[in-house]
């Protein structure tokens, strides 16, 4: 799972590192780069396993170096740094519980300029660096009593840390180096990335054979519902939960319906429902889609949704994180998302350690600040951005009203 992302020249981000929680939150006005946090992690799982970053991936299709670079400046250089704990024991290489891998990449206007990692086991720490010219770093050969040993080889892919070769047969050996190399391109592919353009405006969506995960299109979301009846259920008690509509999907010809119903009432076509309930659907899909661990990152999950339903889906994101170890990264303009999760806090359902909150203030040269949050739910110094236009606006109609004026 992800602990740290860190950004250099990317976008609008100068410089920018994030400490996740479990729960992870975004906030500032417009433009101050909360998306760009997503299209870091969208960039870099479209460009796994491959020799460059893929600037034709989806929503960053058609852009190059320039148009991602900070300030547009051709001589800059990009750079992303991931830093993940990963758990389980990779007999026999290591016995450890877990390990930490952190993976740095820095991309220049030709291309991959330079990309390493360093892994730390509770036995010993590997270290690996490949530039596109001079000198790279290796580990030295790996020893294990009574195996054969292993020698390493720089690797020229995005997210493939090194490339090894067994000097003997050793399988069980061998399937661990090769899940150790592989366990970022793994998790980057298991990353959940949900956009504000995820509203179900159709009711009717046609079979697919082949289904992605995680989704890219609302035909993903629906087919994978349609076959997994238990993500279905646990989605349909959410939409209840937080909308007070159950959903449904059932075949109808070479198609599949979405349906939703009212308590015990009939069911009726999706598009019968308001906004929010179709909104809704796709990000609590990736929630009971995404493996323990892994991280689902939401844009605005708060779209079309009345207050009191807002902070019915805090309820649902605190559950998920904390009973179903996803890792969560919010985006959001609504403080009722906000005073859920820090009321979450308040009731002891969520550790404020485990709940991270970064106000963004829309210039890439400051860094992200994190708000502290203490065990009673409360920010010290305030939640920024959010009360003091509210409070501006209030004073403004106050004046109005003894002024005698309409407001």
């Amino acid at each position: 799972m992800i602990r740290r992302l860190a950004l250099k020249n990317f976008k609008i981000h100068e410089g920018l590192t994030l400490d996740l929680g479990e729960i992870t939150i975004l906030i500032g006005q417009q433009g101050a780069g909360k998306s760009t946090v997503l299209d870091s992690l969208y960039l870099l799982a479209q460009s796994a396993n491959q020799p460059q970053l893929n600037y034709r991936a989806p929503r960053i299709k058609g852009l190059g170096f320039r148009d991602l670079v900070y300030g547009r400046e051709e001589r800059n250089i990009m750079e992303f740094r991931l830093k993940c704990e990963f758990l389980g024991s990779y007999s026999p290489v290591t016995s450890g519980p877990s390990h930490t891998l952190e993976y740095w990449l820095a991309v220049d206007s030709a291309g991959l300029r330079e990309h390493g990692a360093e892994y730390v086991f509770p036995e010993t720490r590997w270290e690996f660096r490949t530039p596109r010219t001079g000198r790279w770093t290796l580990p030295p050969d790996l020893q294990l009593e009574g195996r054969p040993p292993v020698a390493f080889r720089r690797s020229t892919l995005i997210a493939v840390p090194f490339v090894f070769k067994l000097q003997g047969v050793d399988y069980p050996l061998h399937r661990s180096l090769m899940q150790l190399r592989g366990e970022l391109i793994d998790y980057l592919g298991d990353l959940h990335l949900v956009r504000t353009a995820r509203e179900l405006v159709e009711a009717v969506y046609p079979i697919r054979e082949n289904v992605q995960s995680p989704f890219v299109s609302l035909d993903d979301v629906v087919n994978s519902l349609a076959r997994n009846w238990d993500q279905r259920d646990l989605v349909s008690e959410w939409t209840t939960r937080v909308a007070g509509r159950r959903i449904a999907v059932r075949a109808a010809g070479s198609d599949l319906l979405v349906e939703a119903a009212d308590g015990l009432g009939a069911p009726h076509l999706i598009t019968n429902e308001g906004s929010g309930l179709r909104q809704l659907i796709w990000p609590l899909a990736a929630l009971a889609a995404a493996r323990q661990g892994s991280l689902v990152a939401i844009e605005e999950p708060e779209l079309s949704l009345h207050p009191a339903a807002q902070l019915k889906l805090c309820e649902v994101l605190c559950e998920a994180a904390t009973e179903g170890g996803k890792r969560i990264l919010l985006t959001t303009h609504s403080e009722h998302i906000v005073i859920g999760l820090l009321t979450a806090v308040a009731d002891g359902k969520l550790d404020p350690d485990r709940l991270a909150i970064y106000y963004m203030a829309g210039d890439g040269a400051r860094p992200a600040e994190r708000l502290p949050v203490d065990a009673r739910g409360m920010i010290q110094g305030g939640l920024k951005g959010f009360f003091e236009a509210g409070l501006d606006e209030l004073s403004r109609y106050l004046r109005a009203l003894a002024e005698g004026r309409q407001p």
